[in-house]
């Protein structure tokens, strides 16, 4: 497991080391999404990265987990875009190695929805019980 550290509000992982356009190709392979926003150098190398599922990518949660992790890159569900992505731009402009990758906040939950959605029909299995995907909410055009 790439698990390392698991907080209330994110999660810690150290993963091979990739390009983040490679993470980006595989989260968005993972979860079904055609885009990602992002901020940073998309050749830049990863190891450490920082979850934050859902409405979590406020500079208050985010941006102090890149220097007490020594992340790499953080991937959140959405946040104010004035904190964390000036943050991660500022750190790019002075030559660090740091990511922003956002998912947007329904997409950065609906896997935990779906694994939810299985866990209660085990637990309560004559009720039906169902995971309805849905569009993202926003589209890029």
């Amino acid at each position: 497991t790439y698990l390392e550290t698991n907080y209330p509000t994110a999660a810690i992982l150290t993963i091979p080391e990739v390009t983040v356009e490679e993470l980006v190709q595989y989260v968005k392979q993972k979860l079904g999404l055609s885009s990602i926003r992002m901020v940073g150098d998309l050749t830049a190398r990863c190891k450490r990265v920082g979850v934050l599922a859902g409405y979590r990518g406020g500079g208050v949660q985010a941006v102090p987990l890149f220097d007490k992790e020594n992340l790499d890159v953080i991937l959140y569900g959405e946040g104010p875009e004035w904190e964390t992505p000036e943050y991660v731009r500022d750190a790019v402009y002075q030559g660090s190695q740091k990511a922003l990758l956002v998912l947007g906040h329904a997409e950065s939950e609906a896997p935990g929805m779906k694994y939810l959605a299985v866990a209660i029909k085990q637990y309560l299995p004559d009720i039906p019980v169902h995971f309805i995907a849905e569009r993202p909410v926003l589209s890029i055009v």
